[in-house]
């Protein structure tokens, strides 16, 4: 099925442009040298299902991890304002609310007393903060969708308390993009 319109479009250049960042393809990958390599670590709405009932294993999301989730804003998803007449019907602008979450598994090594270590932290703030970098410059490119705000929504954050027993430790970040218009 192809990405044709006002709803799929958009979800579907921004995980464009997130595969051509430089930044996240080293986050999923050091070596990594393609776009379909990055497209396949970066999801839309969710993850597929778990193999057996409702819960992931640890092993089981260490092969999604690294990934990206991206997916409309359930309020502001989308929206289309009138601007007035064009030719011989109405001019829309569209626009919307999207949302990425980015997380990626952390090495035992770098987990200390269950929680990631300071250098871990850090490593992380300066993947994204790359990532950030990189949707910055590539916006508004001819495959990428055209932004006009980014920010942070929520972290980043670690799993913690019994997560870690099945799902491993983990760092999330979930940012939030506002396109169009």
């Amino acid at each position: 099925m192809a990405y044709e319109n006002c709803l799929s479009l958009p979800l579907r250049r921004l995980a464009v442009m997130l595969a051509d960042s430089t930044h996240f393809r080293a986050l999923t990958d050091p070596v990594m040298a393609s776009r379909e390599e990055a497209l396949a670590r970066i999801y839309e709405e969710g993850l597929p299902p778990p193999a057996a009932g409702g819960v992931y294993t640890e092993s089981e999301l260490d092969t999604y991890r690294p990934f990206a989730i991206l997916a409309h804003n359930g309020q502001r998803g989308f929206t289309t304002n009138r601007l007035g007449v064009s030719g011989s019907g109405y001019a829309w602008e569209d626009g919307g609310l999207m949302l990425v979450s980015i997380e990626r598994a952390v090495p035992d090594e770098d987990v200390v007393g269950g929680e990631p270590t300071t250098a871990s932290w850090l490593d992380f703030r300066n993947r994204i903060g790359g990532i950030i970098d990189d949707l910055k410059s590539l916006a508004g490119g001819v495959e990428y969708v055209a932004f006009t705000r980014l920010f942070i929504l929520l972290g980043p954050y670690f799993d913690h308390d019994d997560d870690a027993v099945t799902e491993g430790v983990w760092q999330r970040i979930e940012l939030g993009i506002e396109w169009g218009g």
